[in-house]
């Protein structure tokens, strides 16, 4: 038998194989795609744990703004679940802490497979995700545990952006806080509001530094939880190195590389969005751009020891919860929301505006300090 009549009879099984790999790529892709929503919608709805109808409505808007092989998720009431979750089983409680999503995306086409007798296949994807409660009591939207550095002409401040925007709603309550037992302050930092250093210690001011509020060192040290590493990592296609404007629909996205923004480069922010950092990261160009103005709306974890440094052009409004990283805020830029992190740094010439409407979100509160929530399934 010739090689040619080899190949001929050969070839139908090549074929078939070839469009075969074509389709499982396809089919692996809508998964990813469909257990990114259920875990966005799953996070989102258990921020509101306590109100199940609040839950619903959430995770039903955070799965909407997201697709799985170029549909929009839909979820129904009976796809979103309040409950408890013991050793690996789930129980519907109402009063539960834990919130699960079962996303599905029926008929979802196949290329090839008609062939054989399947043209479509019918995904699922199921997440479930914690709100673990508040931890502590500390009057604290900006904390190091380490290291604490506020240097050059840095001017902190309070504000409440459930009330208005910065201007109408400022007042002093900026409160900063270090477990740190000595904090100096220097150049012409200016502090309205409170900084307790460490338990035992002192604040040491030098130059024109000045703090208008209360000094008195913390009575105990402050223990922050680190950030859980996803159950999935699910950047949704989203490069991890940034150099032209890209938009972010609300959602939940995990960069186990980190990110980097470079020269004009965005991340425009429109809505509910969290992001969970596995590597170091450094935002320059116009950073992160949260179109809204409201910090609330942008939650940003980091997981593990890493560096993250804001040194973008444009205000970042949002919260930063990375207690084992280090954090620099620096350039001209004006930070509007919260931040913990291991070691601490705000060195540039722009104002740091204190959200006090944090105290209801992710991330450092007014009133205590949040565990971001995190998915178990």
């Amino acid at each position: 038998m010739s090689v040619a009549t080899q190949t001929l009879l050969a070839l139908p099984v090549l074929v078939g194989f070839a469009s075969y790999s074509i389709d499982l790529g396809w089919m692996d892709h809508v998964r990813g795609e469909l257990q990114g929503a259920a875990d966005a919608a799953a996070l989102a709805g258990s921020a509101y744990v306590g109100d199940p109808a609040r839950v619903r409505a959430v995770a039903r808007e955070v799965a909407a703004r997201n697709t799985a092989g170029g549909r929009p998720v839909e979820l129904a009431d009976g796809d979103i679940h309040v409950g408890t979750w013991t050793d690996g089983t789930w129980t519907d409680d109402p009063g539960g802490a834990f919130v699960r999503v079962v996303a599905g995306s029926p008929e979802q086409p196949l290329f090839f497979a008609g062939v054989f007798g399947r043209a479509a296949f019918d995904p699922v994807a199921t997440s479930t995700a914690q709100r673990p409660p508040p931890v502590g009591d500390y009057p604290c939207l900006m904390f190091a545990d380490q290291a604490m550095q506020i240097n050059g002409t840095a001017f902190i401040d309070g504000y409440d952006s459930s009330m208005g925007v910065y201007g109408a709603t400022r007042d002093a309550t900026a409160s900063v806080c270090t477990n740190v037992r000595d904090v100096t302050i220097q150049g012409t930092a200016d502090i309205e509001g409170d900084l307790h250093p460490g338990p035992g210690g002192r604040l040491i001011v030098q130059g024109a530094a000045f703090v208008s509020g209360s000094t008195e060192p913390l009575p105990e040290r402050i223990e922050l939880p680190p950030v859980s590493a996803p159950v999935h990592w699910n950047n949704h296609g989203v490069a991890r190195t940034v150099h032209g404007d890209v938009d972010l629909p609300p959602g939940t996205y995990y960069f186990d590389n980190g990110l980097k923004v470079n020269g004009h480069g965005a991340l425009r922010i429109s809505g509910p969005t969290r992001i969970y950092l596995g590597a170091d990261t450094s935002i320059n160009g116009k950073g992160f751009v949260n179109t809204s103005a409201d910090p609330t709306l942008l939650s940003i974890f980091v997981v593990g020891a890493h560096s993250l440094r804001l040194n973008g052009s444009a205000d970042f409004y949002g919260g930063i919860y990375a207690p084992e990283a280090s954090v620099k805020i620096n350039g001209t830029a004006r930070f509007y929301g919260a931040v913990v992190g291991r070691d601490l740094q705000a060195n540039g010439i722009g104002d740091v505006h204190l959200d006090a409407a944090l105290s209801g979100g992710d991330t450092p509160r007014a009133s205590g300090i949040s565990r971001p929530s995190t998915l178990v399934q």
